[in-house]
């Protein structure tokens, strides 16, 4: 009896020794399953990780390269195809500073990453498959292994090739440009609106008798050096053009140091902005204090072109600044957004999701703004496509801002030079920013057309009109501008009412002009 009880005992301690293993296998087995499921998100994270790192890699225009310490290329991005006319193939496993780097710019590289371990924007020469060479600039960081021993080096690199050229043919501008003011006695000015500050050329100076040291470039200390009882039509002429508008040609007597006076005669030009406040001012100014008829007619002329060289100068900026923002702001924009998308992939955190999504949203919006100051400053589809693109492109834009209709009638497959082009897109610009400031038109027609060698473009509205006086008046400012542009490229623009409603502006332009 006293057995059976025994044995009972001992069946109850094992079902509940059982019952604990049961329970421990179970803990066990719920830890390794939810470390078994952590480990797969954390896999397929990795994988979809280095998916996107993969695309990138392999679709992005800088070129990614790893070297051993003597610059043996281990990897290095397929991009470098297009880069330097290498495949990817013929680099890997040949030293990067024989096959590719040029000059003894080489060797200062190598010792600069190994020295300080890491470079930032550092400027070269690299040679092409065809012996071609190209600027660029490199980032590159020296990598340690697990002990903390240099194992490789990691870089990236970028063409900069467009930006050194454009650099160097604007100083070679800025050269000519100086060269011909001293020629002809002819400064020219540059004022910042918004800051109020005046920038000078050399040959400005001279004509001002003004020491670069000695000038703060406040419009009010220019002031000082004009005759008293000019000061108020000078001042007069700056509120004109804060009030919005150019100034046409106007004389200036100045007080040189020495007291003698000299007479200016100075032109000058605006620039707004999309609200349509003026913000910058440019323009050029000539001593004219012993000219005869003859020849101030002579410098009225030179200043003319001298006026086209600049706006070609500035072409030639808004282009090198157009190009430095689509390649080098937009590409860096876009690889944020994509790294912003990788790390959303990766946070559990709802909270820090939401903040990543706003700030990919603000990333997004101020690519479009980029992509919109680019545009405005140079269309691409003006170089790429051609004039009627442009027009296109640009009417669409403005309808949706403004509010208005436009309709276009272009015939197709007009040709004309790339200068002729430019001036045509810059005139319909001023002409439809004085109809959205001006007429209160709600329809806007457009008509580019071709009649023998000549090239016409009309721009019609159903606005208020315009009256005679304000079409000769010298305060019309946009319509100066227009007729300049027009001259430039040896065509004539008139500006008329039709059927005493709306305002017509009619440009023909032969098309041989180059």
């Amino acid at each position: 009896m006293n057995g059976m009880k025994h044995l009972d005992k001992t069946k109850e301690v094992l079902i509940n020794e059982l019952q604990d293993l049961q329970q421990q296998y179970n803990s066990l087995k719920a830890a390794y399953d939810k470390d078994l499921t952590e480990r797969k998100q954390a896999e397929e994270a990795l994988r979809d990780s280095e998916e996107k790192y993969r695309t990138i890699f392999e679709n992005v225009q800088d070129v990614f390269y790893q070297t051993d310490l003597t610059g043996i290329i281990r990897e290095i991005s397929p991009s470098i195809k297009y880069f330097s006319e290498f495949n990817r193939e013929e680099l890997i496993g040949s030293s990067v500073y024989e096959t590719y780097y040029q000059g003894d710019d080489r060797d200062a590289l190598l010792n600069e990453i190994i020295k300080n371990g890491e470079i930032k924007d550092y400027e070269l020469r690299l040679k092409t498959k065809t012996g071609k060479l190209k600027h660029v600039s490199i980032n590159a960081r020296l990598i340690s292994d697990a002990v903390g021993r240099p194992d490789h080096i990691d870089g990236a690199i970028r063409d900069i090739t467009k930006r050194k050229l454009a650099e160097e043919a604007m100083l070679h501008s800025e050269a000519s440009l100086a060269e011909a003011q001293q020629i002809a006695h002819i400064g020219s000015w540059e004022w910042d609106m918004i800051s109020d500050i005046m920038k000078l050329s050399n040959e400005m100076y001279r004509v001002l008798d003004l020491h670069p040291e000695n000038f703060d470039g406040k419009s009010e200390s220019l002031i000082k050096v004009f005759h008293p009882d000019d000061a108020k039509s000078f001042i007069d002429g700056m509120k004109v053009n804060l009030s919005g508008g150019n100034l046409p040609s106007m004389e200036y007597r100045v007080i040189h140091r020495d007291g003698s006076i000299h007479t200016l005669s100075a032109k000058s030009r605006i620039e707004f902005n999309e609200a349509g406040k003026p913000v910058r001012s440019i323009g050029t100014a000539q001593d004219i204090t012993v000219m005869s008829e003859q020849e101030f007619k002579s410098t009225l002329e030179q200043m003319r072109q001298l006026t086209q060289y600049i706006e070609k100068v500035r072409e030639d900026e808004r282009v090198a600044i157009s190009r430095e923002l689509h390649d080098d702001l937009g590409q860096a924009l876009t690889a944020v957004k994509i790294d912003l998308g990788i790390i959303r992939q990766n946070v559990p955190d709802k909270e820090v999701v939401l903040k990543i999504n706003k700030l990919s949203a603000l990333v997004s919006e101020t690519i479009k703004t980029v992509q919109r100051i680019t545009s405005q400053l140079r269309p691409e589809l003006l170089d790429d496509l051609g004039l009627e693109a442009a027009i296109e492109w640009y009417t669409k834009e403005y309808a949706k801002r403004n509010g208005v209709k436009v309709i276009l009638d272009m015939d197709p497959g007009i040709e004309c030079s790339p200068n002729v082009s430019l001036h045509i897109f810059r005139i319909m610009q001023e002409a439809l920013t004085n109809i959205a400031r001006h007429s209160g038109a709600a329809r806007i027609d457009i008509r580019l057309s071709k009649t023998g060698n000549f090239l016409n473009f009309r721009i019609s509205d159903n606005g208020i009109g315009i009256n005679e006086n304000e079409i000769k008046s010298k305060t019309s400012f946009g319509i100066i501008s227009m007729k300049e542009r027009a001259t430039s490229i040896g065509g004539t623009l008139e500006v008329y009412n039709e059927n005493d409603s709306g305002t017509v502006i009619k440009l023909a332009v032969p098309l041989n002009n180059p």
